[in-house]
């Protein structure tokens, strides 16, 4: 079990306190070499739905929400196998970068033992999906265009919100390694739903109504 209690005794640093992290530019230099790590690493691998005006007149504030979003088991069924890989592959793709950039990688390796059976069938689903959709040898070169996209994006939003992100990624590692009855499909929906969420509320300004969705169309 993964403790996240305080370890300062003989020395040691609180393993859960958030590191020391300098201003923007140490992102930046970490950014440059986030992805190009990400590619040696094995692939083991509606719900919340409404609209940035609405979410703007409520004074809805995603940030807000934490890391605890899930989707109910009755709605992750009615959602496409190839679908719930894509977003057990957004969130896998946001711990590694966090692990890369935030001094996470211990928790990672956590993450992917505690998870093994459930990124196994899920990185399954994934490759079958982009075969039956592009062919068996087109596919693997558009499941790895996707892994890489997922990757760029997820080292993107660590190079923007900076100190930010690895608070969010540290509060998501802890809700995912401390909790015994996370079902990951669920949370990966809801988590991309939240991350899609705050990305469409920054872009409507909260003054252009755009249309937020739990689940890729």
């Amino acid at each position: 079990m993964t403790s996240f209690g305080n370890e300062t005794q003989n020395g040691m640093v609180e393993r859960f306190r958030h590191p020391a992290i300098s201003p923007q530019k140490r992102f930046a230099r970490r950014a440059r070499g986030v992805v190009a790590s990400l590619a040696l690493i094995a692939m083991t691998s509606p719900a919340i739905a409404g609209t940035a005006t609405q979410a703007c007149e409520n004074d809805i504030d995603f940030k807000e929400l934490g890391a605890s979003i899930v989707v109910a088991p009755s709605n992750v069924d009615a959602v496409p196998r190839g679908e719930r890989a894509k977003a057990v592959r957004f969130l896998q793709s946001e711990l590694m970068v966090a692990a890369l950039a935030c001094d996470a990688r211990q928790y990672y390796g956590d993450f992917v033992k505690r998870y093994k059976v459930s990124l196994v069938s899920s990185g399954r689903d994934l490759k079958n999906h982009f075969e039956k959709a592009h062919g068996q040898k087109k596919g693997f070169a558009e499941l790895n265009r996707f892994v890489t996209r997922m990757a760029n994006k997820a080292s993107g939003r660590m190079a923007s919100l900076g100190a930010d992100f690895c608070s969010n990624m540290h509060a998501t590692y802890k809700h995912l390694l401390s909790k015994d009855d996370v079902q990951l499909t669920g949370f990966s929906l809801g988590y991309q739903a939240r991350v899609q969420g705050q990305e469409q509320l920054v872009a409507a300004d909260c003054d252009q109504p755009q249309q937020l969705s739990a689940i890729p169309q």
